[in-house]
């Protein structure tokens, strides 16, 4: 009789722990991410903020292929590929590829300021929501990623580029 109240009260423990995990298991579950783009799918549709505040949608213009540049200011391997892509831009844009800068989360200040120092004349936005680490998997910078008249994916590129690589990674896009 002892040991049949003994095994009936380890049954009702063990059931109760069990439901206490269950729902400690449910709260607790991973939080599902998107996955970053990989070479080959389509960009869709980002948005950025530009230097005075407003809402911009990354996408190829039409026709048009684009090259986007993941930097911060701060960051010595984006300065040291910086005047080559500040050199290379002209030719591309000429080429029917846009070139676009987007700073992780600093301020415009700070990106201007970056701007005026390196000369850049190719649009520059800010991530303030962190879509280049999400989508464009840009957690390590500089990373460059090229996109084809289509809106696809063609290259990314983590680390800095010199301008005979930002030509070379670009050519399969140029017309």
């Amino acid at each position: 009789m002892i040991a049949s109240r003994v095994r009936g009260g380890t049954l009702v423990i063990a059931a109760l722990l069990f439901i206490a995990l269950a729902a400690l298991a449910h709260h607790f579950r991973p939080i599902a991410r998107p996955q970053p783009l990989q070479s080959g799918e389509a960009i869709g549709r980002l948005s950025f903020t530009k230097l005075d505040g407003s809402t911009v949608a990354l996408e190829p213009r039409a026709g048009h292929a684009l090259l986007v540049n993941v930097f911060a200011t701060w960051c010595p391997p984006c300065r040291s590929e910086t005047p080559a892509l500040a050199g290379v831009a002209p030719r591309l844009e000429r080429a029917g590829v846009d070139v676009v800068g987007i700073d992780q989360a600093e301020s415009s200040s700070q990106v201007e300021r970056f701007a005026g120092e390196y000369g850049l004349r190719y649009p520059l936005y800010i991530d303030s929501t962190n879509a280049t680490k999400a989508s464009l998997d840009a957690r390590i910078i500089p990373t460059t990623v090229l996109v084809d008249r289509r809106g696809v994916v063609r290259v990314i590129h983590v680390g800095p580029l010199d301008t005979s690589e930002f030509l070379a990674l670009t050519a399969s896009v140029i017309r």
